[in-house]
């Protein structure tokens, strides 16, 4: 009976190699997940600006469609926009008869405010040209019934590389309601 007791007790602990390779093993999962957490961190904090971003040049879309066509002139003042000179500008009709502008939104719509967490020098413009494929030519004129407009938001990451957001809209002369 001694010697069954024995077999049985020799049997019972781990040996020494065991625990030596679960260390290791619990050693790697936590290096692997110490490396994993930081990337995680990043990708929220990138996915965060991307999302201000995009719901910022939304927020100027939705804003230069309720302005039409005919009031884009007199609505970039209402957008909140200025131009590099401070100065609230107005989109230009040129001798074709199209709408051509360019602005920033980046102080009257306080981004700086937007963007949290590191980031930096975030900015905002908007760029009126003719759409050209919807030129027109009446009595020897070219005029445009479209007009595009590209909002561009743009900031630097923690990191300090530039990152940008584009959106293009079109906005017509006749629109269909």
């Amino acid at each position: 009976m001694k010697r069954g007791y024995r077999q049985r007790a020799q049997k019972a602990g781990f040996t020494f190699f065991e625990i030596y390779m679960a260390l290791i093993i619990f050693t790697l999962m936590a290096l692997l997940v110490a490396a994993v957490v930081p990337m995680s961190a990043r990708s929220v904090r990138y996915g965060n600006d991307y999302t201000q971003a995009a719901t910022l040049a939304m927020h100027k879309v939705n804003q230069l469609q309720e302005s039409g066509y005919t009031n884009i002139n007199r609505n970039l003042n209402t957008l909140l926009v200025v131009d590099s000179n401070g100065t609230l500008p107005t989109a230009a009709n040129n001798v074709n008869g199209d709408k051509t502008g360019a602005a920033t939104f980046t102080d009257r719509d306080e981004l700086d405010t937007y963007f949290v967490g590191g980031v930096s020098e975030p900015s905002g413009t908007i760029t009126i040209t003719p759409f050209t494929p919807s030129a027109q030519v009446v009595n020897s004129v070219t005029s445009y019934t479209i007009i595009q407009a590209t909002i561009e938001v743009k900031w630097r990451d923690t990191r300090g590389r530039q990152q940008n957001y584009v959106t293009r809209t079109f906005i017509s002369e006749n629109p269909i309601l």
